[in-house]
Parts: C-alpha cells; structure tokens; sequence
C-alpha cells in the first residue's frame, strides 16, 4: 500500500468483518474491505477523490452512493 493511501485508509475488523475507513474529500467513511464483485480486498485499491477503483479488475465506483463509475 503506498504512502498516500495509508494516510487516507485503514483496515478495522469489527466482528471478523473486515472494514475499510477512508477519509474522502469531505468526510470519513466505511465500507466492506473487499469487492462486492470478484471479492478481492480493497485494501491495494485506487482511490482519487470520492471513487474507488478494484485493482482486481479496474471496475470504479463513487464512494458516495456506490454508482458503478466504469466497467471492463
């Protein structure tokens, strides 16, 4: 995980869920640590403003109401 990402995320695991805080650009939020579509953790994935991208796959969506941004 790069520098930047650390500082914007981090891993808490309440009740064996794995959570994922990230801070966006005007708030903190979390979501489940893994892709809702293959399942691959979250935890390496690209974040720029308010949308997430799964590095699995490079599928985005907005972190603010999870509208798919792009998909291969």
């Amino acid at each position: 995980m790069d520098d930047r990402l650390k500082q914007r995320c981090s891993g808490i695991m309440p009740n064996d869920k794995k959570l994922l805080l990230i801070k966006t650009s005007d708030n903190f939020i979390f979501i489940e640590n893994k892709c809702g579509h293959l399942g691959i953790l979250l935890t390496d994935a690209k974040i720029e403003s308010d949308v997430i991208t799964c590095m699995g796959h490079c599928v985005a969506f907005c972190l603010k109401n999870d509208e798919v941004k792009n998909c291969l």
